[in-house]
C-alpha cells in the first residue's frame, strides 16, 4: 500500500506489516510546453507488479527535455537519426549509429557520456530514442518494480536522496535504495499495489 498523503509505503503480508518506509510520490502538478500538456502525479487505485528488473536503465521521456528547456530558457532541438548540427565553435553535433557526439574539424568523433544533458549554444538537444544518450544509468536506483503505463516503484539516484518523503516525482513512487532492496526481494510478480 502507498499513501500519497502520508508519502509512505507499507508491505503487508496477511495481517503483518513487514515493511513500513517513507517514499517520494508524484508532485501533482501540470506542465505545458508548446501546446503539449502533462500531469505529473502518482495514479490512485489498484495496480500490480507486472515485472521486476535489476540495474534498470531509464530511457528519458520527452517531457524531461521540455521541462529542462522551460526551466533554463533553452530552445529544444529534437535530433533525428543521422542528424548533423553545426555548433558555434565550428564542430558538429551528430547522430552516428547508437551514439550522439561531437565531430571536430579534424574528423574526430567523441560520443557524449550517457546521462549527460546535451546543451550547446542556448539549446538543449533531445537524442533519438534508439541512442545510448537517451538512456541514463543509475537514475532509477538498483531495482524497479513496473506497475504499468510507465509508473514504477524504483530507487533513488544519489542526487535525489534527500527527496524521500516528499511529493516531488513525476509520477513514480521512489524509495530509499536500502528500503527498495528489502522490498524487491520480498515481492513477486503479480503482487497487488494499492495507491490511495
Amino acid at each position: 500500500m502507498v499513501s500519497l498523503r502520508d508519502r509512505w509505503l507499507w508491505y503487508v503480508v496477511g495481517r503483518d506489516t513487514v515493511l513500513s518506509v517513507p517514499v517520494a510520490v508524484g508532485m501533482s502538478e501540470n506542465f505545458e510546453y508548446n501546446g503539449k500538456k502533462f500531469r505529473f502525479e502518482t495514479p490512485v487505485g489498484r495496480r500490480r507488479v507486472l515485472k521486476k528488473e535489476e540495474s534498470p536503465i531509464w530511457t528519458v521521456p520527452e517531457w524531461h527535455y521540455m521541462e529542462k528547456a522551460a526551466q533554463r530558457h533553452l530552445e529544444l532541438v529534437r535530433l533525428q537519426p543521422n542528424s548533423k548540427v553545426e555548433l558555434s565553435d565550428g564542430s558538429f553535433l551528430i547522430v552516428r549509429g547508437q551514439d550522439v557526439g561531437r565531430l571536430n574539424q579534424f574528423g574526430n568523433f567523441w560520443a557524449i557520456t550517457p546521462g549527460t544533458e546535451i546543451i550547446f549554444d542556448g539549446k538543449i538537444f533531445m537524442p533519438p530514442m534508439n541512442t545510448r544518450q537517451r538512456q541514463v544509468p543509475d537514475a532509477l536506483g538498483p531495482y524497479k518494480l513496473d506497475t504499468g503505463n510507465g509508473y514504477l516503484i524504483h530507487g533513488t539516484h544519489l542526487y535525489n536522496a534527500e527527496s524521500i518523503g516528499q511529493a516531488v516525482s513525476h509520477g513514480c513512487v521512489r524509495m530509499d535504495n536500502t528500503d527498495l532492496d528489502r522490498l524487491y526481494h520480498m515481492v513477486t510478480t503479480g503482487t497487488p499495489v494499492f495507491i490511495f
